[in-house]
């Protein structure tokens, strides 16, 4: 396992497009960051916890409303926010093992399923260089958030990479790999919250089903 301190997260965002750095917590929790300026992510160690992020370019749709200097409103937005069986960002990209599903089938409960979430912001021109609050939280069908603490609780900011156009969006990916305890048959949401606000929900459903006949 990685003996690494979480001291080695870097604090300079000057570093740009070459900041890439990665720190354990302890030999169950780990953190890995790699893209533009500073990310920084703090992960509970609940149910073995694997946290993943990055940065790249592109763009999409819209939620959270911010107002810049000339008071023309500008959108930070999750335009990712999936299911898997296991996810991972390197090198700016996003890889995931069996993506979007919605049923989880289950034959005894409560039970535990090893799953994955993969996220993506995007983040407006006028938003790089602030820090960003990000949570991520698992739910059951009345609102109760069924860990101790959230899937992903901290802080992210992007910079501006040299040649990168005026008005450009960046993406932030993020992956979280984690172990759900099911306690009943019923709907689950994953909400995912940008400065305090709710801005995104996948949800999916764990359904019994009686064992093979003998």
């Amino acid at each position: 396992m990685c003996g690494t301190p979480a001291a080695a997260i870097s604090k300079d965002p000057g570093r740009g497009l070459q900041h890439a750095e990665s720190a354990c917590l302890s030999d169950s929790v780990s953190r890995h960051f790699c893209g533009i300026g500073l990310i920084d992510l703090q992960v509970i160690d609940l149910y073995h916890l694997t946290v993943s992020a990055a940065v790249s370019m592109v763009c999409s749709s819209a939620t959270t409303l911010y107002y810049n200097t000339f008071e023309v409103s500008s959108l930070m937005k999750i335009d990712i926010l999936l299911t898997a069986d296991s996810v991972q960002v390197a090198n700016e990209k996003l890889y995931m093992l069996g993506g979007g599903w919605r049923y989880v089938y289950v034959r005894k409960f409560p039970t535990e399923h090893n799953m994955g979430v993969a996220l993506g912001i995007l983040v407006p021109w006028d938003q790089t260089n602030i820090r960003h609050d990000i949570e991520v939280v698992l739910l059951d069908e009345d609102g109760n958030q069924i860990l101790e603490s959230p899937l992903i609780k901290g802080q992210f900011e992007t910079g501006r990479p040299p040649g990168m156009s005026p008005g450009s969006e960046q993406r932030v990916l993020m992956a979280v790999n984690f172990r759900a305890p099911l306690k009943k048959a019923g709907r689950y949401e994953i909400v995912a919250r940008l400065d305090g606000h709710d801005e995104g929900m996948a949800t999916f459903q764990a359904v019994p089903v009686s064992p093979p006949a003998a």
